[in-house]
C-alpha cells in the first residue's frame, strides 16, 4: 500500500467515525432534549458506571484515549453537578478515584438504556461495509 493510499484509508476511517458520533449524538438527544451533560460528560458517566470501584484521572484519560488537561476539565464539570465525587479514602490527596455519585449512576443508568434502546437505529444506517469500516478503526 502506497503512502497516498494509507492516507485516504485513514481519512475514511477519521469520516466514519465522526459521522457515526455525530449520528448516536442526535439519537441521543432526542431522548435527552433538555439534559444537562453533553456527549463527553456522558461518555465519563458509563465509563465510570462500568467500573464501579472508580477510576483514576490518569485511568480514565487512558480509557477516553484524550491527555489529562481535557480530563480534568470534564471531571470538574460532573463534579459541579453532583455527577460524581473524589473518594480519598486510603489514597493521597492527589491520588485519588473517581466515583459516581446516587445521582450519577441513575444518569449513566439512563444513558445506557438509551444506547442499549437505539442500537439499531444507530447501525442501520451504515451498509455492511462501512460497519466493517468503523469496526476496523476502533481496533486501529
Amino acid at each position: 500500500m502506497n503512502r497516498t493510499d494509507k492516507i485516504t484509508k485513514v481519512m475514511n476511517y477519521l469520516i466514519n467515525i465522526r459521522h457515526f458520533a455525530n449520528s448516536v449524538s442526535k439519537e441521543v438527544k432526542v431522548d435527552f432534549p433538555k439534559s444537562d451533560i453533553n456527549c463527553s460528560e456522558a461518555f465519563y458517566l458509563i465509563l465510570l458506571n462500568e467500573n464501579s470501584g472508580g477510576l483514576t484521572m490518569s485511568e480514565l484519560s487512558a480509557f477516553a484515549k484524550v491527555d489529562k488537561s481535557l480530563t480534568t476539565r470534564i471531571i470538574k464539570k460532573l463534579l459541579d453537578k453532583g455527577y460524581i465525587y473524589k473518594n480519598t479514602d486510603d489514597l493521597s490527596t492527589r491520588n485519588y478515584k473517581i466515583k459516581l455519585t446516587d445521582l450519577g449512576i441513575d444518569k449513566a443508568n439512563d444513558i445506557d438504556g438509551v444506547l442499549i434502546t437505539k442500537y439499531d437505529s444507530f447501525v442501520k444506517k451504515y451498509t455492511k461495509e462501512e460497519l466493517k469500516r468503523l469496526e476496523d478503526a476502533f481496533e486501529l
